[in-house]
């Protein structure tokens, strides 16, 4: 049974900040409030109310919780004469510790103007490659993204992902961004002082590995597009749902994909699907340049080489002969125009990993995603605080961009 207790403001005056309680709900069961999404674990959700600004603001907090009275999402709200002006959202893991920081601001009218994510994780120890500890202090791994849109449309990323010491040591990758509306990137530079921060920088993907799920995909879309070389065909990339439990992405001839980004485990697998569902349209625009039923009746010619024309009609035919997964799923894996599909979807998926493996490594952990580590000693947690506070002082800020060669 849910022991739910309530509180209502009975403060007449203000505080000399200008705030006072409205409400405060405890414990009551969780579900979705306004367009605040319900975590998975959630069981029981705090609600607090606080005006602001002598009564022209309002603060909304909203903190859901597990079956342990765990915390498992943290949002604050803050209005000003009903406009939302920001938000702060913090993730947690399973034991209750901070995973992630998201603080949004927002214009009077409510439109997004700055995004600020920073996560932390602490480990404790580090291995070299024969698996020896070569380091028993603890250490801690930061990625910071700040995204500034601005009023043309486009938006300026900056990013750090750095790995702090005991000593005050600091290893570092410091990106910058400017991209358009669509998810195109016009300018881009970098920095770092890793040995191998050169070939760190030819990933593709550096410049967005710490944007959720969805955004991720929409901005990788452009480089799934050129990964598959389409030139001459407009390609438009929608995250949304899709209702077949089955189907993670889909492409149409008119040069729509849609990828489903929920039914994702990992950025790798949206690597994966955004490139197959772009093969996909690389078929499409061979089997137009083809031009097969005009040149067979003499009104028209194709423009593709020998080799070219070759592969264009192989895409032809299994077009023709096409089998739909939910009649025969047999016949649907093995159209030619599905194997080279997965194929190009699994090369992508596979170049995304190598790259994701050298950078785990270059910051000392041994996945993209870090576990945060648990500090149970007292000590541990005044020498990691001690740590982050020597380190050096990263300003998240934008900055110059200039172009890259």
């Amino acid at each position: 049974m849910l022991n739910i207790t309530r509180a209502v403001s009975t403060a007449k005056n203000f505080t000399r900040k200008g705030c006072r309680l409205l409400s405060k709900d405890l414990n009551l069961p969780a579900a979705q409030i306004n367009k605040i999404a319900m975590p998975k674990n959630a069981v029981t959700m705090d609600v607090v109310q606080i005006e602001s600004h002598f009564g022209e603001g309002l603060k909304k907090i909203v903190r859901f919780k597990d079956k342990d009275g765990k915390p498992v999402k943290h949002v604050m709200e803050e209005y000003f004469h009903n406009n939302c002006t920001g938000s702060v959202t913090r993730d947690y893991d399973r034991c209750g510790k901070i995973l992630e920081i998201n603080t949004t601001k927002r214009d009077g009218h409510g439109k997004t103007i700055e995004n600020i994510k920073d996560a932390i994780s602490v480990k404790w120890g580090q291995q070299n490659e024969a698996g020896q500890i070569i380091n028993t202090s603890p250490h801690a791994i930061r990625t910071q993204l700040k995204t500034t849109f601005l009023k043309d449309g486009t938006q300026q990323e900056h990013q750090v992902i750095e790995h702090l010491y005991t000593g005050g040591k600091r290893d570092y990758i410091e990106t910058n961004a400017l991209r358009t509306n669509d998810g195109k990137l016009k300018k881009k530079s970098g920095e770092g002082n890793l040995p191998n921060t050169k070939e760190l920088a030819k990933d593709p993907y550096l410049y967005i590995r710490n944007y959720s799920k969805s955004d991720f995909a929409k901005y990788a879309a452009p480089y799934a597009q050129q990964e598959q070389q389409i030139v001459h065909r407009q390609v438009i990339t929608t995250v949304t749902p899709i209702s077949s439990k089955n189907i993670l992405g889909s492409a149409s001839p008119n040069g729509n994909i849609k990828i489903d980004t929920e039914k994702h485990a990992t950025k790798m697998d949206i690597v994966d699907t955004l490139n197959h569902e772009m093969r996909h349209q690389y078929q499409f625009d061979k089997i137009k340049a083809l031009d097969f039923w005009r040149s067979l009746i003499g009104k028209g010619r194709s423009t593709l080489k020998c080799e070219e024309k070759k592969a264009a009609m192989r895409f032809f035919k299994a077009r023709i002969f096409y089998c739909p997964p939910f009649i025969n799923r047999r016949l649907y894996r093995k159209n030619w125009l599905e194997v080279d599909a997965r194929e190009a979807g699994a090369k992508a998926a596979e170049k995304f990993e190598e790259y994701s493996k050298k950078l785990a490594k270059s910051f000392g952990a041994d996945r993209e995603q870090y576990p945060l580590f648990q500090l149970e000693n007292l000590a541990v947690k005044e020498l990691i605080s001690e740590m982050i506070k020597n380190a050096p002082k990263v300003t998240i800020k934008n900055l110059n961009i200039r172009k890259l060669s």
